[in-house]
Order: C-alpha cells, then structure tokens, then sequence
C-alpha cells in the first residue's frame, strides 16, 4: 500500500477550512494525519524535538496551513495514537475499545449494568455497518459514538466502502 502524496501549499490553501481527508489515520481521534510536501525528513525530525507551540508556529510559516492541521500534526508527531491501550477493553458484543468498567457500549448499544438481564438501548450502529450496502451514508449522535463507529469499520475493512458522520444535533 503506498502513502497518499503529501499536502502542497496550493492544496492547502484551495482546502480553506476543510480537515485533512488523507494522512495517516489516528483512530482514538478520527482524524487524518496530513503530511505537507514543504516538509523535508529532516525538518520533520527537527519538529518531532522542539514544543508543542514552536512545532505549530514553524508549521505554519513552512507549509502555510491553518491552526488546526498544524495542532493535528503536533499532537501526532511520533504518529497515531492507539485506540485500545491498557486501559480499554473490547465491548463483548462488538469488539470496540472501551472503558475496562464500561457497564454499556455506544456502538452496539448492548447495557450490562445489570448482568442477568442484558439488554440493548437501541439500533446497533455495529450492526448497521456490517450490513450497510457500499455507499450507505450512516449517522452518529455523538462524537464519542462517531469515533467507535469510525474504528469498527476499519477494523471490518468497511472504511472504504461506506460514509460514517457525525451529526450534531440541535438543541435550540
């Protein structure tokens, strides 16, 4: 698999206010990793040793994009962070990262505070991507449900095939 082409300063600048749609995936944050073709190797490692705030200032003026994908590339600068860490187990109904004291899962739905009676607070999004047809477009209420969902299709190889969004609702 070859890594999508770093970002040029013109594509940068075309994107406006737009996130980062290649890089490298980070799945604790869904977000993608950019890479910016004004970046030599030795420049990068440069960045990887100098703070947070020098790291975002130098991105800047090197590759001329926005705060945000400087402070996405900053925060990844020795690459994605694990979703699963040693503090995470997987959901016993769907697999996902959670909490090791999770008493529910917000991607299939599943409660378990009370063991002998299971039961499902409603329409598993788990299930929803398994049986999506490729295209489907499938809507998260939440950011935390988002990330999850996010991470379930790549680890179902569905990443590709389907759009996953978060909608935020209004409260209004």
């Amino acid at each position: 698999m070859t890594s999508p082409a770093p970002y040029t300063r013109a594509e940068i600048e075309a994107l406006g206010n737009q996130l980062p749609d290649r890089g490298t995936f980070c799945p604790a944050c869904g977000l993608y990793i950019p890479e910016f073709a004004d970046l030599t190797p030795e420049e990068r490692a440069e960045l990887k040793q100098v703070s947070f705030i020098e790291t975002i200032k130098t991105l800047r003026s090197r590759t001329g994009c926005r705060l945000t994908w400087a402070k996405i590339w900053a925060q990844h600068k020795n690459g994605p962070h694990p979703l699963a860490t040693p503090d995470t187990a997987p959901c016993r109904f769907c697999g996902v990262p959670l909490h090791p004291e999770a008493g529910q899962c917000l991607l299939c739905r599943m409660d378990w505070h009370d063991p002998e009676h299971l039961k499902q607070l409603g329409p598993s999004f788990a299930e929803q991507i398994l049986s999506a047809a490729p295209g489907a477009t499938i809507c998260l209420p939440s950011h935390t449900s988002w990330i999850l969902a996010l991470h379930f299709a790549e680890m179902h190889g569905r990443q590709d095939e389907l759009t996953i969004e978060f909608i935020r609702r209004n409260t209004d």
